[in-house]
């Protein structure tokens, strides 16, 4: 399990801009918390004093303070100062590519016969469809990249073959055919094999899915999208299936008001006001509280599958209590996961942003390697994370020379060298 934190500031403007000035949460913290947070921040003691005091004559309010490379510094409700501890921290300046560089690992994992998952979480508005799927400026994200890797370094012989669908509390809806569906495995299935068939096939899934503004966000994504793309080889069945998912966003219906026009026409208000809503109005609220209902119950059952994992290997894991974690029974299982946590620096949005990170912390603590269908591709997975380790990812994964001369151990030399061929013909480089 890899866990990343991406923080982001949302686009000014609109309802997303009218829900930033509300004021956030206030929350209590001791001093002597406020100025060990300040001292990690690089400021003195007598000035961490300082700063904490008039902090607390400010009135204090839950905030992202700041974050380094693997850390985020935090108030937290109820909890005080905190800091998070996660596998890497990417800020605003952060690019796609730096994304998709901490979730290639899940990629590569699924070419040696793991199952694998990427997914987005975070509140409404925090930039998971973004990090998922768009491809602003030329630079797609990680789905369009994760697909397009497994379609060029699949090994001859093998096909990777996708399914596109959303989950909307217990529906399941075929993004490829627009039908209803009982099981993923009714959908459409599209083989991929190259990129134009990437882009095509996200494209038209992309047209179908639910999509609605709300005060936190002007496209919020309504419903859970999921691609299942399945290596399949031509003697021997399905290899290995990675599962990339963009959750919906968890939200509160106080700061969303998607419930603010639930009021039938000639209804009465707790103000004494006649309702000036239209029928039309009247059921496209009610849509949208649905929706955001369906939404949290799916990503609960997500935190319950985890917290089951966390706390017993052989106690059951609910994955059947929704769609959602039936789809990320396998992955989940395998440990090989890549979670993107996407929170926003705005202090009216710090509260959501902070259970963000708590479910976060908890899912870095899901360690542990899967079994490989066959058992060969744990083992070399193993192997290839070992040469990472002594000669570097990022120059294993481009494939850019071999790993230095390890003094008095040629036997080493050799082995590794043959283990670094292997990595380069899983990847399509030899």
């Amino acid at each position: 399990m890899r866990c990343v934190v991406r923080v982001l500031r949302r686009p000014g403007g609109g309802a997303a801009a009218a829900a930033a000035d509300r004021p956030p949460p206030e929350v209590t913290v001791p001093l002597h918390q406020r100025v060990a947070l300040l001292r990690r921040r690089g400021l003195s003691a007598a000035d961490a004093k300082a700063k904490a005091v008039a902090m607390k004559k400010g009135g204090l309010r839950a905030t992202i303070c700041g974050h380094d490379d693997a850390r985020v510094h935090a108030l937290a409700p109820y909890v005080g100062a905190k800091t998070y501890d996660f596998d890497r921290v990417l800020g605003a300046a952060a690019t796609q590519e730096d994304v998709w560089k901490l979730a290639f690992p899940v990629v590569h994992d699924a070419l040696n016969g793991r199952d694998g998952c990427v997914f987005a979480y975070g509140q409404s508005g925090s930039g998971k469809t973004h990090t998922m799927f768009d491809a602003a400026g030329g630079h797609p994200g990680l789905v369009a990249r994760a697909l397009g890797e497994l379609v060029d370094a699949a090994p001859r012989g093998w096909a990777v073959v996708a399914t596109y669908v959303e989950v909307f509390g217990d529906d399941l809806t075929d993004l490829l055919s627009g039908a209803r569906i009982r099981s993923e495995r009714r959908a459409q299935t599209a083989r991929l094999a190259g990129a134009a068939a990437v882009d095509a096939f996200l494209a038209e899934g992309a047209a179908r899915k639910r999509a609605a503004a709300t005060m936190l966000n002007l496209r919020s994504t309504r419903a859970h999208a999921v691609v299942s793309a399945r290596l399949v080889r031509d003697d021997d069945g399905v290899v290995s299936t990675l599962v990339l998912v963009d959750l919906g966003g968890s939200e509160r219906v106080e700061r969303s008001k998607v419930n603010e026009n639930l009021l039938a026409p000639g209804g009465v208000a707790s103000n004494n006001v006649e309702s000036r809503n239209t029928w039309k109005d009247y059921y496209a609220a009610r849509g949208r509280l649905q929706e955001t209902t369906r939404i949290n119950l799916g990503l609960l059952a997500l935190k319950r599958c985890v917290t089951a994992l966390l706390e017993d290997a052989a106690a059951r894991v609910p994955f059947m209590d929704s769609k959602l974690t039936q789809l990320l029974e396998k992955p989940l299982s395998s440990r090989s996961v890549c979670a993107v946590i996407c929170v926003g620096r705005e202090d009216a949005h710090a509260a959501e942003s902070i259970e963000s990170l708590n479910f976060g912390e908890g899912l870095r603590r899901l360690r542990g390697d899967g079994e490989a269908r066959g058992g060969a591709g744990a083992a070399i997975s193993a192997a290839l994370r070992a040469i990472d380790a002594r000669g570097g990812a990022p120059a294993a994964h481009r494939g850019e020379g071999a790993l230095g001369v390890i003094v008095g151990a040629e036997a080493e030399n050799r082995e590794l060298e043959a283990l670094l061929d292997q990595r380069r013909a899983l990847l399509g480089e030899s």
